[in-house]
């Protein structure tokens, strides 16, 4: 469990984008397919999905990302003080020692190249 814990993060992680591209696409009245990070859509709509692609990655729904999506979750289902504790004292050291991430010069396109 321990050595599979960050692959699968990192896996969960990237589930959950590209979740939000599928959601950021219906709302645009597009419907889009994906497997993993491979987005198929008609050419027609390319210009959207990279829009979509940018909007989320520079959003704060991204940048608080890991505080939403898994360490809020993660200390709501302890149930002991003890482990809370504990655990916010894991979270603290992880923000300390990760560097902050900026997303100004995205380029969907670099990420998601048209094949």
């Amino acid at each position: 469990m321990i050595n599979g814990f960050l692959p699968n993060l990192i896996h969960s992680i990237d589930g959950s984008i590209m979740r939000l591209i599928s959601q950021e696409m219906i709302e645009k009245g597009y419907i889009i397919n994906h497997l993993h990070d491979s987005i198929q859509t008609h050419p027609n709509y390319l210009d959207d999905v990279y829009e979509s692609i940018s909007k989320i990655y520079k959003s704060n729904v991204f940048k608080n990302f890991l505080d939403i999506n898994v360490f809020t979750p993660m200390r709501n289902s302890l149930l002991k003080k003890e482990k809370i504790e504990e655990f916010d004292r894991l979270v603290m050291i992880f923000k300390k020692e990760c560097e902050e991430i900026h997303i100004d010069n995205f380029s969907a396109k670099d990420m998601y190249p048209y094949e």
